[in-house]
């Protein structure tokens, strides 16, 4: 019996987490110094683009999964460990950041 189209995405993206759930779970360690939250925005990352995948499949959906992980962090309100705001006293200057040492300066 052929598969219907939405079992035939089900198991595109079944396929697509097995081949990148290690690199975006590395991913959201390297952004939250932390294994059990990693685990938790990964999963989350997921969600969301399980939600999206009709739309999504054809493009990017690793850098969307990514984008999903830092923002879900944002959302937690939580530093990555070791950042500091640095910058002048005045609110309305710039703010530099400074990024944890165990952070890439590139992210592939």
């Amino acid at each position: 019996m052929p598969r219907s189209p939405a079992g035939e995405l089900d198991d595109e993206f079944r396929s697509f987490v097995l081949g990148s759930q290690a690199r975006i779970l590395r991913f959201a360690e390297l952004l939250t110094g932390d294994r059990h939250a990693a685990e938790d925005l990964t999963q989350h990352g997921f969600a969301k683009l399980y939600a999206s995948w009709r739309r999504l499949h054809t493009g990017n959906p690793e850098q969307y999964v990514r984008r999903c992980v830092i923002n879900a962090n944002t959302d937690r309100g939580v530093e990555a460990p070791g950042a500091k705001a640095r910058g002048p006293t005045s609110p309305s200057g710039p703010i530099t950041l400074t990024l944890p040492r165990h952070l890439p300066s590139t992210i592939s």
